[in-house]
C-alpha cells in the first residue's frame, strides 16, 4: 500500500501540466500558401515535420515527468507492506510520558518509591528502540515548559529519565497526553507512540472528567490527526501497589475574618487510602507557628467512607501573618509528604474598606455598622474610608481588602477596570442600587453579560423599581412560602461572622421592613437575603476567584428601615467580612505556583532588603516584580510543601509573613486505579492503547515486525527527477544539431 506522508505536497503535482499547456499555446499556426517553386521540397519537410513533432512531443514528456518526480518527492511518498494496525510499521517517534506528581514519592518497599519502578519501567521501553527512531521524555512537571527537540541518541534519554525526581504537583494524565502530543509535532518519523509510564494511583486519572477527556478527543479528530492513522499509546501501569496511606488532605477555620484573642474554630479532613486499620498511637496535632495547640486521637473512619474529620478551637493572640499546620504523629505510612499541612492566616488588627459614594454621608449608616467611634476604638475590626464616585481613581482603592459601592450611577472606566482585576484575583464587592441607578446603563457598564461587576441583571421594563404594597418581613431561615429567608454567603474561604448570632432569631429578622426593591432579572447569582414574596433583596456571583455581592436597595433608609434594627450591624459585619476574607495576592499557594508579595515601603522592594525561607530552612531567590501596578517581590515557582517565611532583612524594617503551599487533595489518593476504565477512556480518543504492567509486557508488545514494514520511495523519486533532467538537457543538445 502507498501512503503519502505530506499530502498537500501533491499540489505541486500541478505544475506538471504546464509544459502541456505552453505546448499547446505556442504551437506553430500552419497557413497554406500556394507557391510552385516549392512543390519539389513538399515531400522533404513533410518527413522532418513528423520527425520534429516526435521530438517535441517526447520532450514534452520528460518534462512532464520530472516535475512529477520532483512532487512525489517533495510528499514523502512510501510504501506500506500490509501489517495489523496496532504495531510498529516503522522508524518510531515515541514520546515518553513520566507521571511524577505527589503520588510517584510513595514507597511500595523498604527503599524503593514507585517513581523508582516507574523508571525501570521506562527504561524497558527505551531498550525496546531501534536505531533511527526518535523518543522524547516529559515529565508531568514539565507540562508548559518549552519544548525539546527529540533525542536520537537512547543514553541520553535514559539519563533525562534517570534525573526526574518526584514532586508535590496534582497528577493530570489528559494534561500529559495533550503535552505528548504536543510534542508529536517536532518528531519527523511517522510511526506515533504515546508512552503513558502512571504510578497506578487513582490520583490524576480524572476518569470522571467528561470535559477534559472530551477536550483531547476533539484534539485528535483534527489537524494532522485527523487522518488514517493515530499514535499508538502504551499504558504502563506497575502491578506494585502501595499499603494503606494516611493524608491530611484539608485545614480550614471557619471564620472568614480572623481577629486576635477571637476564639476560631478549625477542621482538619483526613482520608485514609487503603483498608488497614489506624496504626496504633496514630494522633492529629495542630500547631501555629511551630507552636503546638491541641492533640487528639485518630480513629478508623466509620463504615462505607474513608474520610475522618477533626475539630479544634484555636486562639490567635496577636494580629499579622501565621501559619496553622495540622500534622499526623506515628503514621508511618508510605508516604509522608502528605502527613502535614500548612494554612497561612491573616489576623487582621482592622481590616481597611472603601466605600464609594454617590454624594458625602451617602454610606453613612455601613460606616457606622462597621466602626461605630470612627477610628476612636483600636478593637474595631473594620477601618472603612469614603471616597466620592466623581473624584475617585485607582489610586484611591489600593490597599482595601473590600470595598462597597453606593448608589453612584455611573463610574469612571478607570475605576471600573480596577474594580473588576481587584476581583478577579479574588477580591470582594458589594455594589448597591436606588434612585440613581439606571437599570440600562448599568447593565451595559457593570454587569455586561455576567463577565462584570454586578452580580445579577436588573429588569429594564418600566417601571424598573417595584414597589411593594405592604412591607414585606426579612427571616433567615423560613421558606419564601411562608417567611422571608436569608441565605448565608458560601464563599471558598469561610462562611459570614457575626451574622451568625442573629441567623435563627426570627424577632429581629421580622421587626425590619422593605418598601421597595428594585427588580432582578432570573441568573447564576445565589440569593443571601429574601423577601416573604421570594423576591431576592441581597444576592451573590463568583466572578473570577472573587465575589461579588448586589443589593437591590440603598444601603440607607430610604427604602428600608433595616439600617435601624438590631441586625444591621452583624448584617454589614458578616458580609464585609465574608467578601473581605481574601488575603491578595493569595498566601496560600498550590505546588509550582509563584509567590507575590506586595511590597510595603519603597525600601523592601528591593530584593537585597528581604529573605525568603523554605520549610527545610534554605533561602530562596527573590526577584523584583509587581502586583496590581505596584512593586513587588516575586519568587517561584516553589514547590516545596509547608511554611515559607518571608521577612525583611532588618528586623526593624517589617514583620515577617507567612506563605504556605499545599498540594490538592485530589492528588492524594494512591488508592489503585481502574486499569479497564482507563484503557476505556484513552481508547474513546480513537487511539490503540497496549496495556503493560511489567518490562516483560512492553517487551512483547513492541515486538512487531521490524523497520524494513515501510519502504521509502522518496530517494527514489529524486533519484528518478534527476534522471529526467539529465535526460532531457542530453535530448535538447542531441537534437539541437541535428538539421
Amino acid at each position: 500500500m502507498i501512503t503519502i506522508v505530506w499530502p498537500w505536497g501533491l499540489a505541486l503535482a500541478a505544475i506538471a501540466g504546464v509544459p502541456l499547456v505552453l505546448h499547446l499555446l505556442h504551437r506553430t499556426r500552419w497557413q497554406p500558401v500556394t507557391w510552385p517553386a516549392m512543390r519539389l521540397l513538399r515531400d522533404v519537410a513533410t518527413r522532418r515535420g513528423v520527425r520534429l513533432a516526435l521530438q517535441d512531443l517526447l520532450l514534452l514528456l520528460v518534462r512532464m515527468l520530472m516535475l512529477l518526480a520532483i512532487a512525489l518527492t517533495v510528499a514523502r511518498l512510501q510504501w506500506l507492506d500490509a501489517v495489523p494496525p496496532d504495531v510498529r510499521h516503522g522508524r518510531v517517534a515515541g514520546v515518553l510520558l513520566v507521571d511524577d506528581g505527589l503520588p510517584s514519592g510513595a514507597f511500595y518497599a523498604q527503599d524503593k518509591s514507585l517513581l523508582d519502578r516507574q523508571k525501570e519501567l521506562g527504561q524497558a521501553y527505551l531498550a525496546a528502540l531501534s536505531p533511527g527512531d526518535e523518543v522524547s521524555v516529559i515529565s508531568g512537571s514539565q507540562i508548559g515548559q518549552p519544548a525539546t527537540d527529540p533525542l536520537y541518541d537512547f543514553n541520553a534519554a535514559a539519563r533525562v529519565l534517570a534525573a526526574i525526581a518526584p514532586t508535590a504537583g496534582t497528577p493530570d494524565v489528559p494534561a500529559l497526553i495533550t503535552a505528548g502530543l504536543q510534542r508529536l509535532d517536532r518528531h519527523h518519523n511517522t510511526d506515533a507512540e504515546l508512552v503513558l509510564v502512571t504510578t497506578g494511583c487513582t490520583a490524576g486519572a480524572l476518569l470522571d472528567d467528561e470535559l477534559r477527556w472530551g477536550d483531547l478527543r476533539e484534539r485528535l479528530s483534527r489537524g494532522r490527526w485527523a487522518g488514517w492513522r493515530r499514535p499508538q499509546v502504551l499504558l504502563i501501569v506497575p502491578e506494585d501497589t502501595v499499603a494503606t496511606d494516611w493524608a491530611v488532605t484539608g485545614l480550614d477555620v471557619d471564620q472568614p475574618l480572623l481577629l486576635p484573642g477571637v476564639p476560631v474554630g478549625v477542621r482538619v479532613h483526613l482520608r485514609r487510602s487503603g483498608s488497614a486499620m489506624a496504626p496504633r498511637g496514630l494522633a492529629l496535632r495542630l500547631s501555629i507557628d511551630g507552636r503546638t495547640v491541641d492533640e487528639q486521637p485518630v480513629a478508623d473512619p466509620a463504615a462505607g467512607t474513608d474520610v475522618v474529620s477533626a475539630t479544634f478551637t484555636a486562639v490567635f493572640p496577636l494580629a499579622g501573618s501565621h501559619a496553622l499546620e495540622a500534622r499526623l504523629i506515628g503514621a508511618r505510612d508510605p508516604l509522608a509528604a502528605d502527613d502535614h499541612r500548612v494554612l497561612a492566616v491573616e489576623v487582621a488588627e482592622r481590616v481597611p474598606v472603601i466605600l464609594v459614594e454617590a454624594h458625602p454621608g451617602e454610606l453613612a449608616l455601613v460606616a457606622a455598622a462597621l466602626d461605630p467611634t470612627d477610628g476612636n476604638d483600636p478593637a474595631a475590626p473594620f477601618a472603612p474610608r469614603a471616597v466620592l464616585a466623581a473624584t475617585c481613581t485607582p489610586a484611591m482603592l489600593h490597599g482595601a481588602r473590600a470595598i462597597i459601592v453606593g448608589d453612584v450611577g455611573v463610574l469612571e472606566p478607570l475605576v471600573t477596570t480596577t474594580l473588576e482585576r481587584f476581583v478577579a484575583a479574588g477580591g470582594g464587592v458589594l455594589f448597591s442600587v436606588g434612585p440613581h441607578t439606571q437599570p440600562a446603563v448599568a447593565n451595559r457598564q457593570w454587569f455586561r453579560g455576567g463577565d462584570g461587576l454586578l452580580a445579577g441583571a436588573l429588569t429594564v421594563t418600566e417601571p424598573a423599581i417595584d414597589v411593594i404594597e405592604s412591607p414585606s418581613q426579612l427571616s433567615p431561615t423560613q421558606p419564601p412560602s411562608t417567611q422571608p429567608r436569608s441565605h448565608q454567603p458560601r464563599p471558598a474561604s469561610g462562611q459570614p461572622i457575626a451574622l451568625a448570632g442573629f441567623a435563627n432569631d426570627t424577632t429581629a429578622w421580622q421587626a425590619a421592613s422593605v418598601h421597595r426593591v428594585a427588580a432582578l432579572e432570573p441568573g447564576a447569582w445565589q440569593r443571601l437575603i429574601d423577601l416573604d414574596d421570594g423576591a431576592p433583596l441581597m444576592v451573590l456571583a463568583q466572578r473570577g476567584q472573587g465575589t461579588v455581592a448586589l443589593s437591590l436597595m440603598p444601603l440607607d433608609d430610604q427604602w428600608s428601615d433595616l439600617p435601624w434594627r438590631a441586625l444591621w450591624v452583624p448584617l454589614m459585619r458578616g458580609v464585609v467580612g465574608s467578601l473581605a476574607a481574601a488575603v491578595l495576592p493569595s498566601h496560600n499557594l498550590r505546588p509550582g505556583e509563584t509567590l507575590v508579595w506586595p511590597s510595603p515601603t519603597p525600601a523592601l522592594a528591593d530584593p537585597a532588603r528581604a529573605v525568603l525561607t523554605a520549610p527545610d530552612g534554605t533561602l530562596a531567590t527573590l526577584r523584583a516584580g509587581g502586583w496590581d501596578g505596584a512593586p513587588a517581590l516575586v519568587a517561584g515557582p516553589l514547590h516545596q510543601l509547608g511554611a515559607w517565611w518571608l521577612a525583611p532583612a532588618v528586623p526593624s524594617e517589617g514583620t515577617p509573613v507567612t506563605f504556605a503551599i499545599a498540594p490538592d487533595a485530589a492528588a492524594m489518593d494512591l488508592g489503585g486505579v481502574p486499569v479497564d476504565r482507563l484503557r476505556s477512556r484513552i481508547a474513546a480518543t480513537g487511539c490503540v492503547v497496549h496495556v503493560a504492567r511489567s518490562g516483560e509486557d512492553v517487551r512483547r508488545i513492541l515486538a512487531g515486525p521490524s523497520a524494513t514494514a515501510v519502504h521509502e520511495l522518496t530517494p527514489w523519486c529524486a533519484v528518478m527527477a534527476f534522471m529526467l533532467l539529465f535526460t532531457e538537457l542530453l535530448l535538447t543538445r542531441l537534437w539541437r544539431n541535428i538539421p
